[in-house]
């Protein structure tokens, strides 16, 4: 880790409750749960949405392949995506 690296920590649960499924992140500066909604997915793309919170609104993760995904996070015309790579 380099001097001024930010470091956060979020935890994330995805839980269907019969109606729904929604995307909770708990993150150590918010009061309480952050929830979004699932609307829209596919075999390679699941989109999360939440038109109340400051940002972000939506929550895509859309998979690239079998060992590579990127999480794209958006809202308040603000927009940064996530790169992730499967290690075996």
């Amino acid at each position: 880790m380099h001097h001024g690296d930010t470091v956060f920590v979020e935890r994330l649960q995805i839980a269907a409750d019969g109606t729904s499924v929604r995307y909770i992140v708990n993150v150590e500066h918010h009061p309480a749960p952050v929830k979004f909604v699932l609307v829209n997915s596919d075999q390679n793309k699941w989109v999360f949405e939440n038109p109340l919170h400051d940002f972000p609104n939506t929550i895509a993760y859309i998979r690239e392949g079998p060992a590579h995904m990127t999480c794209v996070i958006e809202g308040n015309g603000r927009s940064r995506a996530f790169h992730f790579e499967k290690v075996e």
